[in-house]
């Protein structure tokens, strides 16, 4: 039953706020990456199906206040699939799933942005590379990639403790 109200919810207006994040994200997202795909060291190209899957997190994030944990696991089963598919282009494809993991923290669902960072660790970093769906890796890209995501998870615990402490 849970997913009736998020498809009801999802067809009320999301807050101005809201809905600009949720474009800027799109662009960054499908633009960033469709220039990518022009650079020589990205191989794959983008189609209908690409730019569906980079606006699917974007789009999720228009009702981000109301369903922080259903955006979160929106936007990251969207990149994952996207990463997957090794034919497209490397861009900015993270951009709504940062945005859903801090939305996730700020609404006091720690657990939950915790145990994403750690699925992200393992599935992004770990399991798509040894499946061969990413390019290779190496100790350095490997520690690099957990650093930033500790990084944004510490953020988040902080902003989110002066929040609650304000």
């Amino acid at each position: 039953m849970p997913a009736i109200p998020l498809v009801r919810d999802a067809l009320r207006p999301a807050r101005p706020a809201d809905a600009a994040l949720a474009l800027v994200v799109a662009v960054l997202q499908i633009g960033v990456t469709a220039l990518a795909a022009h650079r020589p060291h990205h191989h794959g190209t983008i189609n209908a199906a690409s730019i569906a899957l980079l606006a699917v997190g974007p789009l999720a994030l228009l009702a981000r206040r109301r369903h922080p944990a259903s955006v979160l696991g929106i936007s990251f089963v969207a990149a994952l699939v996207y990463s997957a598919f090794d034919y497209y282009p490397r861009g900015l494809v993270f951009v709504a799933l940062v945005v859903a993991f801090w939305t996730v923290m700020m609404a006091g669902q720690r657990l939950l942005g915790w145990i994403s960072i750690l699925a992200g660790f393992v599935l992004f970093v770990v399991v798509l590379p040894l499946a061969g769906a990413q390019p290779g890796t190496n100790l350095v890209w490997v520690s690099g990639i957990a650093a930033w995501m500790l990084v944004l998870a510490t953020a988040a615990e902080i902003v989110r403790a002066r929040r609650e402490d304000a």
